[in-house]
C-alpha cells in the first residue's frame, strides 16, 4: 500500500492548537487507522533514527531506533503500535490504538474526525469535544479551561457526545459549562 493511502489524524495538544486553543504542545500526536501504518511512517524517517542507544524497555523516554522503530503491545483492553520520532528536536508520536479509556483514542475518531484549515492546509483532527472528555478524565484542568474557551467561542455542540458516554460522564462534561 502506498504511503498516500495512510489514514491519519492529529490528536492531543497539537489538535487543540490547530482548532484554536491557546497552548504550547510539547509534541505532535498522530493517530493512524491501521497498525502497519505506524511502521510505514517510522521507516520514512529512518535517516533520522539513532542506531540503538537504549535498553529495549518501553517507557516515557523510549524513542524509535533503526533497530526497533515501532513498539507494539497487546493488553487486556488495549492494543497499540507506537513510534516516537525526534526530528530536529521536534517529538512526533505516531500510534494506532484501540483504547476504550479515552474517546480521543477510540475507534470513534474515524467516524467523527474534523478537518480544520491551518495555515492553508486542511488537517484532520480529533474534535475538541472528544479532547474535552479525555482531558477531563486525565484531570488536566489547564487544558480543560482552554478547550472550553474555544468550544464556547465556536459555539460547538456537545450533544453528540451523549451517544458515546455514560449518562454520568455526559452530565459531568455538561456541568463544566
Amino acid at each position: 500500500m502506498p504511503v498516500t493511502d495512510i489514514v491519519w489524524i492529529v490528536a492531543g495538544s497539537a489538535a487543540s492548537l490547530i482548532q484554536g486553543c491557546n497552548l504550547q504542545p510539547h509534541d505532535i500526536d498522530i493517530l493512524v487507522k491501521r497498525s502497519d501504518d505506524v511502521d510505514k511512517i517510522a521507516h520514512l524517517f529512518t535517516d533520522f533514527l539513532p542506531e540503538s542507544n537504549q535498553p529495549l524497555i518501553f517507557n516515557k523516554n523510549w524513542i524509535s531506533t533503526k533497530e526497533i522503530a515501532v513498539y507494539s503491545m497487546n493488553g487486556d483492553k488495549d492494543k497499540w503500535s507506537y513510534a516516537r520520532l525526534n526530528i530536529h528536536g521536534i517529538q512526533i508520536e505516531i500510534s494506532n490504538t484501540a483504547s476504550h479509556e479515552y474517546l480521543e483514542l477510540s475507534p470513534v475518531v474515524w467516524e467523527i474526525r474534523r478537518y480544520e484549515n491551518y495555515h492553508g492546509m486542511s488537517i484532520p483532527v480529533v474534535p475538541l469535544e472528544l479532547q474535552l472528555h479525555s482531558n477531563h478524565e486525565m484531570k488536566k484542568l489547564d487544558r480543560i479551561s482552554k478547550i472550553k474557551d474555544v468550544i464556547k467561542l465556536k459555539n460547538l455542540d456537545l450533544q453528540f457526545l451523549e451517544n458515546y458516554l455514560t449518562d454520568s460522564d455526559y452530565r459531568q462534561l455538561l456541568n463544566l459549562f
